[in-house]
């Protein structure tokens, strides 16, 4: 640890001798493949191409209908003003008002009753994104369709290769999933989230779910039943208290 302070990322030997070290643990030498073991070149590049294309492909298959679901929708204001050109003082005038090392506040929020928490962590969420059931979503949200063209365009024509090794290997198409680090793909996955969130409304709305309030506001306190976020999913559920008791 001392060398390493003393040296850091300096063109030593001991730098090299550490970067040797990582490629060496990070080096793929075989694969299973169901009961055969792949260890040549080849077969390992094949294997992993193969599997990342199966991965952001869209399998044929039918799809549920949400036509009796409701959805939010944007105001025409709104939408004509997402196919605007982009006006340079309102680009320079953003980038200047970003701070680096900012974060919100405290909210503040006291826990009114006894509840259940629940988090659902989805496999592989981005990778899973249907493109149809995304454009129908805009459509339904009142997005323009100008708009989802250009959506349409910046998630489709994305082509991957694959590092195995140090070597880039493949280059396939998609059709499927969002890519993530894109800074759209973290807002069009919300809007396809939406849909848990819409059955989420419907089951409370039966009489199946019952959210539970936090805070403890002017106007009284807020009703909550999940939080959606890029990956992750929170669902709050009241609960009996004797009932968390005993568990």
């Amino acid at each position: 640890m001392t060398l390493w302070l003393k040296e850091d990322d300096k063109c030593t030997k001991f730098f090299h001798k550490v970067a040797n070290s990582h490629q060496r643990n990070n080096t793929i030498e075989s694969v299973y493949s169901g009961t055969q073991v792949l260890s040549s070149t080849d077969d390992l590049e094949n294997h992993i191409v193969q599997y990342f294309e199966n991965l952001l492909s869209e399998p044929v298959g039918l799809r549920p209908k949400l036509d009796g679901l409701p959805f939010k929708s944007i105001n025409s204001q709104s939408a004509n003003g997402l196919e605007r050109a982009f006006e340079e003082d309102k680009v320079v005038k953003l980038i200047r008002s970003m701070t680096k090392d900012k974060a919100p506040g405290p909210d503040g929020f006291l826990m009114g009753v006894p509840g259940i928490l629940c988090k659902l962590d989805m496999e592989k969420a981005y990778d899973y994104v249907n493109w149809d059931s995304l454009f129908y979503l805009l459509g339904r949200c009142d997005f323009g369709d100008k708009w989802i063209s250009w959506i349409r365009y910046c998630i489709s024509i994305v082509r991957f290769s694959v590092l195995v090794n140090g070597t880039h290997v493949g280059f396939f198409n998609i059709s499927c999933g969002l890519r993530q680090g894109d800074p759209l793909s973290h807002f069009l996955f919300v809007i396809v989230m939406e849909v848990l969130g819409r059955l989420v409304k419907a089951a409370i709305g039966g009489g199946f779910l019952f959210g539970f309030s936090v805070g403890n506001g002017t106007n009284g306190p807020t009703s909550f039943s999940h939080l959606l976020f890029t990956d992750d999913t929170l669902l709050f559920y009241d609960a009996d208290p004797g009932q968390i008791q005993s568990l």
